[in-house]
C-alpha cells in the first residue's frame, strides 16, 4: 500500500493510554484535533470486558465525531456489540520482536495489506519508514511524555 501512493507518508495510528482513565477522552480528542490520525486502537491489556466497554464508550463519540475509526485490541466479541470499527487481534500477547526497515520495504512491495510500524519508534527511525509503512502506531511514546502532543509532533518531524 505505500508503494501505491509514491510520496505519501505514513499516517499516524494511534494506540489510545494504556491505562485508560476519565481525562483521557479529552487527550485524545486533543491529539485528533491537530493530527492526521487515521484510526484509535482502545488496548487495555489488564482491563476488564467491563472496563475495556466503559473506555470504548467514552471513546467512540471522540473518535465518530471526528471520522476516525476506533478499533480494539483483542476482544472481538465487543467490537458489534459497542458499535467499534474493528478489532486488532495480536500474533501472540507478550511476543515482541525487533523488526529491520528493509523487511517493512520488502513487505510493502511484495504485500497489498498495510503495513504498520509500533514499537520503539523513534524520529530517526521513522525517516526510515517514510515510503515503505503504511502506518506508524504510537501509545507510549507519547503518552509517557509530559506533553504527548510535543511528543508526538517531534517523532512525526521527519515526515514533513
Amino acid at each position: 500500500m505505500a508503494g501505491a501512493d509514491a510520496g505519501a507518508g505514513p499516517r499516524v495510528y494511534l494506540i489510545a493510554p494504556a491505562r485508560f482513565g476519565a481525562g483521557d477522552p479529552d487527550r485524545v480528542a486533543r491529539l485528533l484535533d491537530g493530527f492526521d490520525a487515521a484510526c484509535v486502537r482502545l488496548a487495555l491489556p489488564a482491563a476488564s470486558e467491563d472496563e475495556v466497554a466503559r473506555a470504548a464508550d467514552a471513546l467512540r463519540p471522540v473518535c465518530h465525531a471526528r471520522d476516525v475509526p476506533l478499533v480494539v485490541a483483542d476482544h472481538f466479541r465487543l467490537a458489534p456489540r459497542l458499535g467499534l470499527d474493528g478489532v486488532h487481534l495480536p500474533r501472540a500477547v507478550g511476543q515482541v520482536h525487533a523488526v529491520e526497515p528493509e523487511l517493512f520495504a520488502w513487505w510493502s512491495e511484495m504485500i497489498e495489506v498495510p503495513v504498520v510500524a509500533e514499537g520503539a519508534l523513534t524520529p530517526a527511525l521513522v525517516t526510515t519508514l517514510e515510503g515503505t509503512a503504511d502506518f506508524l502506531a504510537v501509545g507510549p511514546e507519547i503518552w509517557e511524555a509530559e506533553d504527548p502532543a510535543g511528543a508526538l509532533r517531534e517523532l512525526i518531524a521527519p515526515l514533513g
